[in-house]
């Protein structure tokens, strides 16, 4: 299947096998899962939910600090 992927301010079409989860797509990126959130449709939706053919998605760097 095929998703986009809005990373910052580029967008990536990503071929991801078909019913592949958010974290899979995130680590095709070689990203870490848990360093970043996952909104669809101006929702976050979590790393174990599965993605569809042409799904459009943003990831979002998380920072934490004191």
């Amino acid at each position: 299947m095929i998703i986009r992927v809005e990373l910052g301010n580029d967008l990536k079409v990503v071929s991801l096998r078909d019913s592949a989860t958010v974290e899979e797509a995130i680590r095709s990126l070689s990203l870490l899962p848990d360093a970043h959130i996952v909104v669809r449709n101006n929702m976050p939706i979590p790393i174990t939910e599965r993605l569809r053919d042409g799904d459009t998605i943003r990831v979002i760097r998380v920072a934490s600090g004191g």
